[in-house]
């Protein structure tokens, strides 16, 4: 089975980007923080795009989960630099539209999981943590977490966000074999 989003992200034509140019990731390798400049999120439809983007990629685009998080965080104070970085993100869309999410379902491995931090880089020192979980090899669970507090120890920082996700994914997988 695949699932794509081609309509939905055609449907984001309202914010005047069909005929921007694409770019390869959907988030700069250092992201601007500052938030001095004059705050647009009067001016700009800043937060409709914020939530457009996080519906794509709670379903079908985790691809694009961690640029999400960090402009959403923006949604109160975004400035003209955070919001070309989130017009920065429907660039990427617009390279990857094709791209989607393939459930196959062939592999013999029930569970696997995959977890990263950053590691406290940024100015508020709080990290971000993403983890991605599979069922038979096919994407199930995915997201992008801003800890709430400094975490001291490599293990709590990547570890601890995940373990949320990981019981959500094991409840899943749990049903999934008794249902079937």
């Amino acid at each position: 089975m695949y699932l794509s989003q081609n309509r939905y992200l055609k449907k984001l034509s309202k914010f005047k980007m069909e005929n921007c140019k694409p770019v390869q990731t959907p988030l700069e390798l250092q992201p601007n923080y500052d938030v001095t400049k004059e705050c647009i999120v009067n001016a700009k439809p800043y937060r409709e795009l914020a939530g457009s983007l996080m519906y794509a990629c709670l379903t079908t685009r985790p691809d694009i989960c961690t640029a999400v998080n960090f402009y959403s965080q923006f949604q109160t104070d975004a400035t003209e630099v955070q919001w070309v970085g989130l017009k920065r993100v429907l660039r990427y869309l617009k390279g990857t539209s094709d791209l989607g999410l393939w459930f196959k379902g062939i592999s013999d491995v029930l569970l696997l999981g995959y977890a990263d931090t950053d590691f406290a880089n940024r100015p508020d020192r709080k990290s971000v943590t993403g983890d991605l979980f599979e069922m038979y090899v096919d994407a199930v669970c995915w997201a992008t977490n801003k800890q709430q507090t400094v975490a001291l120890s490599t293990t709590v920082r990547v570890c601890g966000p995940s373990f949320s996700n990981c019981r959500a994914t094991l409840a899943y997988a749990i049903v999934y074999r008794f249902r079937y």
